[in-house]
């Protein structure tokens, strides 16, 4: 019997070589590197930053891409990465095209989701941050997480 394997690759990332996340701004500031800011008012997507022990970043995913007003989230994906990742802990983000800075409760259902995954695996969740091309929201800051 044979069972697939999932593979994680390491290829350098010049630009978040060494990135220490230390704040929801640091975080944010990040995922600006990661995002394709020319599309960001266009469609919805979701990415996860895996980090160490230092809260330095060791890669990022993009878990899912959507339409202009949603974006699917498999819980099962983000946590099979951050195990062959080996990370501390996880940032979550997504974009939202509208412009509105503050969560959906679909969001705010998301990230307790997330964070409850990570509490059984030992995975701490440091922060879900919502981008648009004029600021960040962050669940920590905010007291949601």
């Amino acid at each position: 019997m044979t069972i697939n394997e999932v593979k994680v690759s390491y290829k350098k990332d010049y630009y978040l070589d060494g990135y220490t996340v230390n704040s929801s701004k640091r975080a944010y500031e990040a995922f600006k590197l990661i995002y394709d800011m020319d599309t960001i008012e266009l469609f919805e997507s979701f990415y996860v930053l895996f980090l160490d022990t230092s809260g330095r970043i060791i890669g990022y995913y993009l878990i899912g891409r959507g339409g202009n007003d949603a974006v699917p989230v498999d819980l099962k994906i983000i946590y099979m990465l951050a195990l062959k990742t080996v990370c501390s802990s996880i940032i979550v983000a997504h974009n939202h095209p509208s412009g509105t800075l503050y969560p959906s409760n679909a969001d705010k259902i998301l990230t307790q989701r997330i964070v409850e995954a990570g509490i059984l695996l030992n995975i701490n969740v440091h922060d879900h941050i919502i981008l648009t091309v004029n600021g960040y929201y962050s669940f920590k800051d905010e007291g949601l997480l």
